[in-house]
């Protein structure tokens, strides 16, 4: 068991304001968190921060980003060939919008890996995230679920393929996002 603190600073310069972007981004963020790292009997690992948050914009017409800060991850050794992991996230982050520059993204997901074969893994997982944007009435919620696997040619070829599903909604008088994806991709790693 451990014990930590720690503390982040990030000072955000964006381009001038422009005409179809009149917002002036530049930001100063501050997180100072408190948390401990944990390992039982090879059972269980892992670790959890928790804190306070503030994000300060230039633009006097954005208001300042208060609240919780948060970052945990957990892994749990089921088998020595299957892991299930658990992580959950909290923190401000830009918007990607031209009304506002700010958002809070809190993000919960769960993972499973197994080792099927020595050169064979697969993992599922699900995922949801809240993105509360800041100034405006709108908040988009996103669940994400997704399949894998990997396959061990050698120890300088791998073979992956993945499927994503995701579904975003939108809430709020500024909503402007609902839509479902399907995502397959596979692909080629390799090691020289």
């Amino acid at each position: 068991l451990a014990v930590f603190a720690q503390g982040t600073y990030i000072d955000r310069n964006h381009d001038e304001p422009t005409i179809e972007s009149p917002l002036n981004r530049d930001s100063e963020n501050f997180e100072v968190e408190a948390g401990v790292d944990f390992e039982l009997a090879s059972l269980i690992r892992g670790d959890i921060a928790v804190g306070y948050l503030r994000t300060e914009f230039d633009d006097p017409a954005l208001s300042a980003i208060t609240g919780v800060s948060a970052d945990a991850i957990f892994e749990w050794f089921v088998t020595q060939l299957t892991t299930v992991t658990l992580n959950a996230t909290r923190q401000v982050d830009a918007s990607g919008l031209v009304e506002t520059a700010g958002r809070t993204t809190t993000v919960l997901g769960a993972q499973v890996d197994h080792e099927l074969l020595r050169n064979v893994l697969l993992n599922a997982r699900v995922e949801y995230t809240d993105f509360d944007f800041q100034d405006i009435d709108r908040q988009d919620d996103r669940i994400q679920l997704g399949a894998g696997a990997l396959y061990k040619l050698n120890r300088r070829v791998q073979f992956t393929a993945d499927y994503r599903y995701r579904d975003e909604n939108s809430s709020g008088t500024d909503a402007d996002i609902d839509f479902t994806e399907h995502l397959v991709m596979i692909g080629v790693r390799l090691f020289p």
